[in-house]
């Protein structure tokens, strides 16, 4: 269920310590069922959240634990089943949920952070692996360092386009983003 206006969902903050990285594996994506996660990160960022006796149930017990997670892009939420997968790490089953509709790829990178409002996990995709743009249709190619190449440099030039624009640079603008100087449009 996605957010009202009394609670909306909470967005990403890339300044939280409690955010978690996830670089997805081969057996993490297609027809997947589990996507897995060390309990290092579990303890310090989600564990925290959750009732002591479902934690200690399933640490000590392996009893499972029901956690919806939340595709902050789709808003979508699903119901995952945590359980313990040898002494440190655990799976969350339900992930081919999450899977449909999703083009996820080996090495893409999402994030997962707690909503304290709406006791949930919530993820998004936080970066594509940049290995699949280029190796698609030409993987073992010559083509392929210039194809890199090309993709590399559009991101810089991106990145250049987006650099921030001085304040003294805003103040010589008009309301339309246009240089002030030339009011030649303006009756």
């Amino acid at each position: 269920m996605a957010g009202t206006d009394l609670y909306p969902d909470a967005p990403f903050d890339p300044k939280s310590e409690r955010n978690i990285f996830i670089t997805l594996k081969e057996s993490e994506i297609g027809l997947s069922n589990t996507i897995t996660m060390s309990k290092e990160l579990l303890e310090a960022n989600i564990f925290i959240y959750l009732p002591r006796k479902d934690v200690t149930g399933l640490i000590q017990n392996n009893e499972p634990i029901l956690l919806d997670v939340f595709d902050y892009d789709t808003k979508i939420t699903t119901t995952h089943i945590i359980r313990k997968d040898g002494d440190n790490d655990f799976k969350f089953h339900g992930w081919n949920m999450v899977l449909q509709g999703k083009h996820f790829r080996t090495g893409d990178t999402i994030v997962f952070w707690w909503d304290i409002f709406h006791i949930r996990l919530n993820f998004k995709q936080f970066m594509f692996s940049f290995n699949h743009l280029a190796a698609t249709d030409i993987r073992g190619s010559a083509a392929r360092p210039v194809v890199e190449s090309a993709l590399t440099a559009e991101a810089l030039a991106v990145s250049e386009a987006l650099k921030p624009v001085s304040m003294a640079a805003i103040g010589s603008l008009d309301r339309n983003g246009r240089p002030a100087s030339d009011r030649s449009y303006f009756p």
